[in-house]
């Protein structure tokens, strides 16, 4: 294992999970988290070294907006970031966006999307290489946090989304 770094300083008494990933064109991790200084979301991006060692760029504001249980993927059909969080300061509607890696330690971000008007609790994201599309699933707080799914399809920096569908529960 390689050395221990320190993401950011603002990450005490953080009560949701940082989420991490792999950005395999541009070979870097990404993590999003919380800020607790502004309760909005961040992200900060690393080279690892050969050792294991990190050398993180600056923190990029994902949103000011209070920011709960953030998912990432990555998708390799379109060399994007797909973030995802629960957007506290709208009714804690499930909300996402497309990040662009400028190869380095840098992102640009597309415009924020509504998945689900609601609560979106718990949510994690993966991208299907089969159809080239991002799923995420989540808790609709709205109906009893019942487990949902959802499909979005990335053009370019931004995200379109099918219709949810709840998973049935026996």
């Amino acid at each position: 294992l390689g050395t221990q770094a320190t993401v950011t300083t603002a990450l005490r008494n953080v009560y949701q999970p940082m989420v991490v990933q792999h950005d395999p064109d541009a070979n870097r991790v990404q993590v999003l988290y919380c800020n607790n200084n502004t309760n909005g979301g961040a992200i900060r991006i690393s080279a690892v070294d050969g050792s294991g060692n990190f050398s993180f760029g600056s923190e990029i504001v994902v949103t000011a907006n209070n920011f709960d249980y953030p998912a990432i993927c990555y998708d390799t059909a379109n060399n994007k970031a797909v973030l995802a969080y629960k957007n506290e300061s709208s009714s804690g509607d499930g909300t996402a966006l497309v990040g662009t890696s400028d190869g380095s330690n840098g992102m640009t971000n597309g415009s924020a999307v509504t998945f689900e008007t609601g609560i979106a609790n718990f949510i994690t994201a993966v991208f299907d290489t089969a159809n080239n599309k991002v799923v995420f699933s989540y808790a609709n707080g709205g109906n009893s946090d019942q487990p949902t799914c959802i499909v979005g399809t990335v053009s370019g920096t931004s995200i379109s989304f099918s219709t949810a569908v709840q998973l049935a529960v026996t």
